[in-house]
């Protein structure tokens, strides 16, 4: 623009101060969006003043499993300002893209004996190199995921904390997850004959909470509603087979399936081995049999669904010897091919409410239930990769968009180098990036 003013003419070209001004103004948006993020993902962090924290658990060998603990939100904050792919790729590529547009300004003008079409040259080659979604690549789609992450009551902690749940191998479900307060019930209870339903529910309810399963809270309720308190439980074991076991009283009881009750040589009578029931055993003896009814909830099948559609892998660590696979798919309709069962010993260890020394915390969730917990993952991981795709169709855009300039110019064909072309080529590459941004994350709802 300079030299066309001071020469007096535009003989050479119309300078590219639309592209560069267009070009500002997507990095101030990019900011602004980068900042909406950041408010967004802060403001769910603080929403409840007992925030559940999602860190990486190493605990399995080789493994690295996705778990919510309670308390503290230690390395959200840093995770969350860590350098992101877009600044940290741009970091590289500019002095690159700046030094290709001199040279090949230079190739194509003064080196084709036009030394007046230099500048020319070098401000539609520059104009090109700073690509319009350059800003927006990441600050784009991490809005978009924060905004939506905080409606469900999570955050994703920026692109540290993205990465992390993309590299996990999977993520920790327990038995409040999948079924959660007030989806299952004790429907009956058959005692055998010469037993107490007092000391039935007693010695049942006092094992199974214990073992804290997803049907404690049940048994608990029915603890309160005969009056009965929990007895002290010594020797707590937990079997593979499908059961759990421990002293009482002296008494050594068993409390499991019928195939647990089977394997641990105490007859069941024909007719009882329905799936959902609960058998209880003293001293060898079966005492008494309760029907547990668990009733699927439609977040928790939408939760299943969205992280099924992201190939988020799933680890269930349960500790309900009811809740297998079979009845997972009877309850809610899914298919449970790709769901991982964690075996009993590294249930209760994965399970366990507790932080992993060293690991810092890669989003927060503010609501109970698998819905938040699933809604930061999928987004983590959504995030992570349309912010990747993003940024190198950007770098390659404009990266491009230098190399057409200078073909055209070498041709001598000028007429084509207009401001009004390379406006129409960077808006189109603005709009596939806002495209694939906002269908990605969609998708992951």
């Amino acid at each position: 623009g300079i030299v066309a003013m001071a020469a007096g003419t535009c003989s050479n070209g119309l300078p590219f101060s639309l592209i560069s001004a267009c070009s500002l103004w997507c990095a101030i948006r990019g900011r602004r969006l980068w900042d909406i993020a950041m408010y967004s993902s802060l403001r769910a962090a603080t929403a409840s003043a007992n925030p559940k924290a999602v860190v990486l658990d190493d605990s399995i060998e080789d493994r690295m499993v996705l778990k919510k603990i309670s308390g503290g939100t230690d390395g959200f904050y840093r995770k969350l300002t860590e350098m992101d792919v877009s600044e940290s790729a741009y970091l590289k590529a500019a002095p690159i893209l700046f030094i290709a547009c001199v040279v090949l300004a230079f190739i194509s003008s003064i080196g084709k004996g036009r030394p007046g079409a230099f500048a020319y040259a070098f401000a539609s080659m520059t104009a090109m190199a700073a690509s319009f979604p350059a800003a927006l690549s990441y600050s784009l789609p991490f809005s978009l995921a924060a905004v939506t992450a905080k409606k469900s009551g999570g955050a994703v902690a920026g692109w540290g904390g993205a990465c992390d749940i993309y590299e996990a191998d999977g993520a920790l479900i327990t038995d409040d997850d999948i079924f959660p307060a007030g989806t299952v019930r004790i429907s009956g209870v058959k005692l055998f004959e010469g037993v107490s339903q007092e000391l039935a529910v007693r010695y049942a309810a006092s094992l199974i909470i214990t073992a804290d399963t997803g049907s404690a809270r049940a048994f608990s309720e029915l603890l309160k509603s005969q009056r009965l308190t929990k007895a002290p439980v010594r020797d707590f074991a937990c079997y593979e087979g499908g059961g759990i076991g421990g002293t009482i009283h002296n008494d050594q009881v068993l409390v499991g399936s019928s195939a647990f009750m089977n394997l641990m040589s105490i007859r069941v009578p024909k007719g009882l081995e329905s799936r959902g029931t609960v058998f209880t055993a003293v001293n060898g003896e079966l005492i008494a049999v309760f029907v547990v009814e668990f009733a699927p909830a439609n977040s928790v099948k939408s939760a299943l669904v969205s992280m099924q559609r992201t190939k988020t892998g799933m680890l269930f660590a349960v500790r309900d010897f009811n809740v297998t696979p079979y009845l997972l798919e009877q309850k809610f309709r899914l298919s449970m091919e790709n769901v991982e069962m964690i075996s009993v010993g590294d249930c209760y260890k994965l399970s366990a409410d507790s932080k992993p020394e060293g690991a810092d915390t890669v989003a927060v969730v503010c609501r109970d239930g698998l819905s938040p917990f699933a809604e930061v993952i999928t987004k983590g991981r959504m995030l992570r990769l349309t912010a990747l795709i993003c940024t190198v169709f950007s770098i390659a855009a404009a990266a491009f968009g230098v190399l057409l300039m200078f073909i055209m110019f070498a041709n001598n064909a000028t007429i084509s180098v207009s401001p009004m072309n390379a406006f129409i080529y960077m808006i189109a590459v603005q709009v596939v990036v806002s495209v694939l941004s906002r269908f990605a994350l969609r998708t992951a709802k």
